[in-house]
């Protein structure tokens, strides 16, 4: 099983900072049938037929097992998946496939990014692609407005040791900017999240891993998992469990 950093001693922001966060970080209105952000988000999981399983986990909703389906990506999808940042490298020739799992990576990715900026929110969400052993993570701390990304070390999966050449190691680091496995038994690094272009950005960058550095070819048997934490409770709700 993967390992996700908790992020504890971190403290959550205090009204001030609050007061000051950018109108593009702040959590969306209810919707029109009056659901918040994270009832939508829930609503959706659990009606979306792509997943195979969704089903609460005591502390929120995981959906195991899910693959890249069918779904053509919407225009607004394709444009945020093809506009690239400044001297980032391009995808080359994509297949259907290869398109596919891009778009089901970013709904996801925005799936919890919306979570953790839900009114409530109260711990990590995060999401995983993975085929085989080797994997690209990401954790949405409910306090940041960051994504903690992660991709997979044979400090914590050994197989991975015969695929991570010093070359692909060294691409890691220099390419993809992530930090050595040290106190993190994994590759990580911070990218902060201001917009969907960023997180389009990380769908871009999980897809150029798993390809150039794990070798995986067959984007069509990479699954995805998604953890969404439950809202906190109340103070009000919190007192009168304890009586």
């Amino acid at each position: 099983m993967s390992n996700l950093p908790d992020d504890l001693g971190k403290k959550p922001k205090s009204n001030t900072e609050a007061t000051s966060t950018p109108e593009s970080n702040r959590p969306a209105e209810p919707t029109a049938k009056g659901e918040t952000v994270r009832e939508r988000v829930t609503r959706k999981i659990i009606e979306n037929p792509r997943w195979s399983e969704a089903k609460p986990s005591g502390k929120g909703f995981v959906i195991v097992g899910a693959r890249p389906s069918s779904r053509k990506a919407t225009a607004f999808e394709k444009t945020l998946l093809t506009t690239l940042r400044q001297d980032e490298p391009t995808l080359g020739n994509l297949t259907v496939t290869d398109r596919n799992w891009l778009t089901v990576a970013l709904a996801h990715l925005i799936q919890i990014d919306e979570s953790r900026r839900a009114e409530n929110a109260h711990g990590s969400s995060y999401c995983i692609f993975e085929t085989g052993r080797a994997y690209f993570q990401c954790l949405a701390p409910s306090f940041g407005t960051y994504l903690r990304c992660e991709s997979v070390s044979e400090k914590f999966v050994p197989e991975m040791g015969a695929v991570l050449t010093p070359e692909k190691r060294n691409q890691l680091v220099q390419e993809f900017g992530f930090a050595a496995p040290g106190y993190l038994k994994n590759f990580s690094q911070k990218i902060d999240i201001m917009s969907k272009e960023d997180l389009a950005f990380v769908a871009r960058m999980a897809f150029r891993v798993l390809r150039d550095i794990y070798d995986v070819t067959d984007f069509g048997a990479t699954k995805f998992k998604v953890s969404i934490p439950e809202p906190a409770k109340p103070v009000s709700t919190q007192i009168h469990d304890y009586r």
